[in-house]
């Protein structure tokens, strides 16, 4: 299902409205984001992406650092934490907080680390939903 983000990138204060992405998962408990972002940097699989969705049996989180070039498609990526139950409906959580339409380090659903491309450590780029709520079923 496809969904849009609204990112911005803290370290260097850019912002990427409307990155529309479509989430979707497998059997083997992997998830996948292609989008249509097309990042000023990037190498292919140097992107540590981690995304949280939400589930009946509390947060889901993938993470990983399998990506391919412009437009940025993260993914397969593992699930990291959480409990998935056969049957669940995953859905990507909406922002929270007082400013829920501005991404951060305590307000995001899915974050790019770029640090091992740029070599800023801690170089994140945050994303809040801003589009329709994405539901994935197991």
């Amino acid at each position: 299902m496809s969904t849009t983000y609204t990112c911005l990138d803290t370290t260097l204060g850019v912002s990427y409205p409307g990155i529309t992405g479509v989430l979707t998962t497998s059997a083997t408990h992997k998830l996948r984001i292609q989008t249509t972002w097309n990042v000023p940097v990037h190498v292919q699989n140097q992107l540590y992406t981690t995304a949280r969705l939400d589930s009946a049996g509390g947060p889901v989180v993938f993470a990983g650092g399998l990506n391919t070039d412009s437009p940025v498609e993260m993914g397969p990526l593992p699930k990291t934490s959480g409990t998935i139950s056969p049957g669940a409906i995953l859905s990507t959580p909406f922002a929270t907080g007082p400013t829920p339409t501005i991404p951060g380090p305590t307000n995001w659903s899915l974050r790019v680390d770029f640090s091992a491309v740029s070599g800023m450590p801690g170089h994140y780029v945050y994303c809040v939903l801003t589009g329709p709520q994405v539901s994935l079923a197991y």
